[in-house]
């Protein structure tokens, strides 16, 4: 990542226990991406992808994650916020995440997308609350017919977050994690916020990257920060790469973790990322990208693309697929029915997307297999 704005800053945390502290190096910095590539996606009006809808009844679902068979559920559900759903069936096989402030216990459950095997073969998801990383284990809760969580470790434990309240996403890569931190604030009264960035955490080093200096202001409208905070992270699954995508703004952040490197996938129209701090965005923002799901080949973006006055006149959602590859380049795009699908889901070794309309409270399954080829 090339420097931006500011100089690199680095914080050695010199802790003087007669040498039993390591000693642990910080490095800030704001950042232009490495490299931009621009794409001109076009849409095949052609086609249209048939959807089958599924008898799955959760209850206030908000949003879905699948691995193989299984479909992971988030909801509204207090007493237990998320369902895990055999997708051979269509049933709920077991309730996990109850809610609580206890170690196994989630105040809040952000919608997971990161699968992954223990030791002992079983499968765990990526989950956290806005307090700590809190990986369920599905095959345990399903098995014993209770929710488990393989360990809870606050968010101070793994990378410094003096920033404050600001969502997360945690990635755990090999020997190190991945963290997006979404645009933060100590206290929300006092309209104060801190921009978003990523942060590569080593055992040794911290690497913070701020996405764009100044977060941007508007008289109009003093939620502006957060109608600009809509991203999706997602890590491709040799935990090589991490793409971010922002919604509101049609940019793509391509990842390459070992290489700190950063490519930016912009349209023609899309602001660059140096710039955003220096102009006026309320009446850019739009609905872009609403959900991602990604193979070892492919980001997978359900995109909608509706501006700000196109909702204000009523107009309904014209959702489509975007296919790109890992290097940023646009494969082909498809529409989607005019359903309301809001949340995306895709298993890679049957081919088939799988899909939430949250206000209709239904479910819906997409045969992908020659739309990926």
């Amino acid at each position: 990542m090339r420097s931006s704005n500011f100089i690199f800053v680095l914080m050695g945390l010199l802790l003087c226990s007669c040498g039993s502290k390591e000693v642990v190096e910080r490095v800030d910095t704001f950042f232009t991406p490495d490299e931009y590539k621009i794409v001109r996606p076009t849409v095949d009006t052609t086609k249209t992808l048939t959807l089958e809808e599924l008898p799955i009844e959760v209850f206030g679902a908000q949003g879905i994650a699948a691995k193989d068979s299984l479909l992971f559920v988030v909801t509204s559900n207090k007493a237990a916020r998320a369902s895990i759903v055999s997708l051979n069936t269509n049933r709920v096989l077991v309730q996990v995440a109850p809610s609580g402030r206890g170690p196994g216990d989630f105040n809040i459950l952000l919608t997971p997308k990161q699968f992954w095997y223990n030791e002992n073969g079983e499968l765990i998801v990526n989950a956290y609350d806005s307090r700590a990383l809190k990986p369920i284990n599905i095959t345990k809760s399903i098995k014993e017919q209770g929710s488990f969580v393989e360990f809870s470790k606050p968010y101070e434990e793994i990378y410094n977050a003096e920033r404050g309240h600001g969502d997360k996403v945690v990635i755990t890569l090999k020997n190190q994690y991945f963290i997006f931190q979404n645009i933060s604030y100590r206290d929300v009264r006092e309209e104060k916020f801190f921009p978003p960035r990523f942060i590569i955490k080593t055992k040794d080093e911290q690497y913070d990257f701020d996405i764009y200096k100044d977060i941007p202001t508007s008289e109009d409208d003093s939620m502006l920060p957060f109608k600009l905070s809509g991203r999706n992270v997602r890590v491709k699954p040799d935990l090589t790469k991490v793409v971010e995508v922002n919604g509101r703004l049609d940019y793509i952040n391509i990842i390459d973790i070992e290489r700190r490197y950063v490519t930016s996938i912009i349209e023609p129209s899309t602001p660059r990322l140096d710039e955003v701090g220096k102009m006026d965005l309320f009446a850019a923002l739009k609905d872009g990208a609403i959900d991602v799901s990604v193979t070892d080949e492919h980001i997978l973006i359900l995109y909608d693309g509706r501006t700000k006055d196109d909702m204000l006149n009523g107009m309904h959602k014209l959702a489509s697929l975007r296919l790109y590859d890992w290097n940023g380049n646009f494969i082909k795009a498809m529409r989607l029915p005019q359903i309301g699908v809001d949340k995306m889901a895709y298993v890679e070794s049957s081919k088939t997307a799988y899909f939430l309309d949250i206000q209709e409270e239904k479910f819906y399954k997409c045969d992908l297999s020659e739309f990926m080829k």
